[in-house]
């Protein structure tokens, strides 16, 4: 049985999420329920749950207050959250799960199940990195999943992403090539300014960039001695934003 613990200061969430969890989720134990962030130490202290449904925002303080403040973070967290809230991106970065409220019962069932396939994972540490990724203004590490491994990568060290059908190639600065079945839009999205789309295949970090060569079509050289080939109609516009940070 996995041990869950509700924390969300609404009882009308927390008492929803309960019929919701017995209604397609029988394999779960709600070991507990807390209404304030104070409560919810204490709770995660004592009982020990092995995953928390986390409300981010409540009167005595946010969701992140309680992970900085219990004695182990040995538990994986499904956070509970309005649309549009700051913290949705920097889940997607550190590969967290969400719900948005209300939450719906079918996205409910795909978490858990998702969940009972990674519980032998480090939370640890992932929390960690999640921590400092909300510290930050843009996050600053990307978690991301290979068929072997989890990898903590500090988006600094992105050179490029490639696009290959449904997966993306990550080309880091220190030669290491890592595969994951994610399509690249996904991390065009997520990544932001630093990043940009130069051609349907390829997603590059603007500060990795070596040249602009401007015959054969023109075609852009990156810092690790590897080409990416730039669309002609991105021409205009990446030229534009290369003089416009003074490159």
């Amino acid at each position: 049985m996995l041990k869950i613990l509700l924390v969300d200061d609404e009882r009308s969430a927390t008492d929803s999420l309960t019929w919701m969890l017995k209604e397609c989720c029988q394999e779960t134990n709600i070991v507990g329920v807390a209404h304030t962030v104070s409560d919810a130490i204490l709770k995660i202290n004592s009982l020990e749950p092995e995953l928390v449904f986390l409300d981010i925002a409540m009167p005595d303080g946010s969701g992140f207050e309680v992970l900085k403040q219990v004695n182990t973070r040995n538990f994986e967290v499904v956070f509970c959250t309005a649309y549009g809230h700051y913290a949705i991106k920097t889940f997607k970065f550190s590969a967290f799960d969400y719900l948005l409220k209300p939450i719906d019962i079918d996205e409910l069932t795909d978490t858990i199940g998702r969940i009972r396939q990674n519980r032998n994972l480090n939370h640890a540490d992932r929390l960690d990195k999640l921590l400092d990724n909300i510290e930050s203004t843009t996050p600053s590490t990307l978690t991301i999943h290979t068929t072997e491994s989890i990898h903590f990568i500090p988006v600094s060290n992105i050179v490029r992403i490639e696009a290959d059908g449904k997966y993306s190639t990550f080309h880091l600065d220190n030669g290491k090539k890592l595969l994951v079945s994610q399509n690249i839009g996904k991390y065009e999205n997520m990544l932001g300014r630093e990043f940009y789309r130069c051609h349907q295949s390829h997603l590059i970090n603007l500060n990795k960039i070596d040249s602009f060569q401007k015959t054969d079509g023109g075609f852009i050289k990156m810092n690790n001695g590897s080409t990416v080939d730039l669309a002609r109609r991105k021409r205009a516009e990446f030229i534009e934003i290369m003089e416009s940070r003074g490159i």
